[in-house]
């Protein structure tokens, strides 16, 4: 029988994944202000360190550590649409106290923490029921021109977010400018309620309790899967320099550039558009050159691009930051999809939750590690030195694949290509 294919298709993907695709691009657009506003309260109202900015970004990451794994049990255990709903609602509900308690002058770090670790808490579950919720919307053969869709439109409502955040919160305050963000989670929400297909009940239902055995069965396959564990570890090096780098850059483009929070908006929304071009043109690569070779040439190339973010100084250096930047995003991008829809087309339905659960408790749960590491580096070595750290790791990314193939080539090759349904 013939296996599976890692290439878009042409097939129209429904009126379905179409609500979900705006509602993600809706809820994203509002991220993408609030992603840039709270650090610039932290450090221009609030006048945090870099250390504090990096426990901020850490914050609204940790929770992969503490639920990741148990949050795959209990979506699998869920329908996901209502599930997905009431997030967006919380979410909401978390970031309307900001601009509150702003107005009425309590608004403290402490309070910017306290959110970011419930945003994160919320983002868990949100990610692995988005994740498994749309092979019911959309065919396996199908996956990655959906999620090629997705990411691209995401990207370029980040980007315009990024931008909008920049002038809002010059015009307006960083604070109040979250608001944006409240208005585009209730969108998601109303969207996400639209939605016609409704799943069957789960398999798991009647057995929702969170056993050891169950907490780790994900893992286990993981680590397990010749092919999902190094792309995994991959994944997992490359989020680590990423939320490292996260951490230093507005720091870096305030005290070391000089940048206004104007300009720090327009290179954030341009590296958005890195990551809406490398998930448009994803599906093609895969079908030109195969998912290896695809992989391989984005943790090999954009890293190189990277190491412009702590080189550049003088007149050019905000545009080479950009660009260094925005060719990160776009091997990002590119990386994800190719190793998510991988996942989404090897993994058995029934075990996705779990399995996506555990994959995004390793890549995810770096990310703490990786903001407060790249803090307390700024803070020690200054922010243009750990930056060039944070590049040395992020070149040693592609590392685990590298290792995969010496050790199993051919094997691995043909793998990562595709198993075949008996094999499956």
């Amino acid at each position: 029988m013939k296996g599976y294919e890692l290439a878009t298709t042409t097939a129209p993907l429904g009126q379905d994944f179409r609500r979900m695709w705006v509602a993600g691009t809706t809820s994203s657009f509002g991220t993408a202000v609030s992603t840039l506003a709270l650090p610039l309260v932290a450090v221009s109202t609030l006048h945090a360190s870099t250390f504090q900015v990096g426990l901020l970004d850490a914050a609204g990451t940790v929770a992969w550590l503490a639920i990741g794994l148990q949050a795959g049990v209990w979506v699998e255990g869920l329908r996901r649409r209502p599930l997905l709903i009431g997030c967006d609602l919380i979410r909401a509900v978390l970031l309307l106290s900001i601009p509150l308690a702003a107005v009425g002058g309590v608004l403290s770090l402490a309070q910017l923490i306290v959110v970011a670790l419930g945003m994160g808490m919320i983002a868990v579950v949100y990610g692995v029921a988005r994740q498994t919720y749309l092979p019911f919307l959309v065919s396996r053969e199908q996956l990655v021109a959906a999620n090629g869709r997705s990411d691209s439109a995401q990207t370029a409502a980040s980007a315009g977010g990024q931008l909008l955040g920049g002038v809002l919160v010059t015009a307006i305050g960083a604070a109040t400018a979250v608001l944006i963000d409240v208005g585009s989670y209730l969108v998601s929400a109303w969207l996400m309620a639209r939605i016609g297909v409704r799943e069957p009940a789960p398999e798991q239902a009647g057995k929702r309790g969170v056993t050891w055995d169950r907490l780790t069965a994900g893992l286990r396959y993981v680590l397990r899967d010749p092919v999902i564990r190094p792309l995994t570890f991959t994944v997992a090096a490359v989020n680590a320099a990423g939320a490292a780098l996260s951490a230093l850059l507005v720091p870096y483009l305030v005290h070391d550039v000089g940048a206004s929070a104007t300009v720090i908006g327009l290179i954030m929304a341009l590296s958005y558009v890195g990551g809406f071009l490398g998930a448009t043109v994803s599906g093609r690569l895969v079908r030109v050159a195969g998912p290896v070779t695809t992989l391989f040439a984005v943790v090999i190339i954009t890293p190189l691009f990277e190491l412009l973010v702590p080189v550049t100084t003088g007149p050019l250096a905000t545009a080479l930051v950009s660009l260094g930047l925005t060719v990160g995003c776009a091997g990002g991008s590119v990386l994800s999809i190719v190793t998510r829809s991988h996942r989404q087309a090897s993994v058995p339905r029934e075990f996705l939750a779990r399995v996506s659960g555990s994959i995004r408790f390793i890549t995810w749960g770096v990310l703490p590690i990786g903001a407060l590491a790249g803090g307390a580096l700024g803070t020690v070595l200054g922010n243009r030195p750990a930056l060039w750290v944070v590049c040395g790791v992020a070149l040693a990314g592609g590392l685990p694949l590298g290792l995969a193939l010496a050790a199993r080539g051919r094997g691995f090759l043909a793998e990562l290509r595709g198993p075949s349904e008996e094999a499956r």
